[in-house]
């Protein structure tokens, strides 16, 4: 597979981010295959080296860096997020101090149709914690107690 070359099923999950498909980048180095996936949902990036698993953690924060050896060689993949409205994240792989690859992508690439889902997830998450929220004072009869204690007489 010669560089920037990629199979069906890693073009198919490459070409578009989701919360079920995350954001999967593909990289080579000469003969090797370097994938890595970053989940949209739970902040788990794994990578791959030529199909096998050679780093993986958790990272809620806007960097992270991933650290392999190979053949000899000392591989750093970097995740950089860039815009946090759009979700966009840049993913850098280099060999030694020789970058072998850069991309970026967005979880909302239609700024418009991306503005309104948010703010449908603004509300529709208040409205279900709300819901949440007066069930467990309900169930739990905190929610009389309270309402005799601040507003009722």
């Amino acid at each position: 597979m010669t560089q920037g070359q990629r199979t069906s099923g890693q073009a198919a999950m490459a070409d578009k981010v989701t919360f079920r498909n995350g954001y999967w980048f593909f990289f080579n180095d000469g003969d090797n295959r370097i994938a890595v996936f970053g989940s949209a949902m739970t902040g788990k990036e794994k990578v791959f080296f030529n199909d096998e698993l050679v780093s993986e953690h958790r990272s809620l924060g806007f960097n992270s860096c991933h650290r392999f050896e190979s053949g000899g060689k000392s591989y750093e993949i970097l995740f950089l997020v860039t815009n946090m409205m759009r979700g966009a994240i840049e993913c850098i792989a280099l060999s030694g101090d020789r970058v072998i690859g850069r991309e970026t992508k967005a979880f909302y690439t239609d700024t418009r149709k991306g503005f309104w889902f948010r703010i449908g997830l603004f509300f529709g998450g208040g409205l279900l914690f709300g819901i949440g929220v007066a069930a467990i004072l309900e169930d739990t009869g905190l929610g009389a107690w309270l309402w005799h204690l601040f507003g009722g007489s």
